[in-house]
């Protein structure tokens, strides 16, 4: 197996059946130069969510491939405490291979992220897709 770059070479990819995959199939399953990638989306908020007196947004997406999460902490001195408007904002930010925000259709999921996977499966290739998070939040 040819792994230069990490890319399987089309002589290596294994077969389906015995048989080689037509050229256009293999270069389908070529063209995803990776095997691992950690996708995310955000989803949008619940109406109980946005109807809570307490939620707040705080969560961002910058860039197809980085999510951000700010954290408001109150300040922890008298004065800040009793006054309750200062506030200390900490951003955490997380780079993946892909991001969507919270409006990515799930056409749009599907043929970026799933769809490579899915026909190679079709083809005889092993393929695992694992969707990770709370009950009810959309991962089928």
């Amino acid at each position: 197996m040819d792994l230069r770059h990490g890319v399987r070479s089309a002589s290596s990819l294994p077969r389906s059946g015995g048989h080689a995959l037509p050229a256009f199939q293999q270069a389908e399953v070529l063209d995803s130069d990776e095997y691992f990638r950690v996708v995310i989306r955000v989803r949008p908020p619940l109406d109980r969510e946005l109807a809570s007196p307490v939620w707040q947004h705080v969560v961002s997406v910058p860039g197809s491939t980085q999510i951000c999460l700010y954290e408001t902490v109150p300040e922890m001195n008298a004065a800040d405490r009793a006054s309750g408007t200062s506030q200390v904002v900490n951003t955490h930010s997380f780079s993946f291979d892909h991001v969507y925000d919270q409006n990515a259709s799930q056409p749009t999921v599907y043929e970026s992220t799933a769809r490579t996977s899915v026909m190679s499966a079709l083809q005889g290739y092993n393929a695992t897709i694992v969707a990770y998070g709370p009950t009810s939040t959309g991962k089928t």
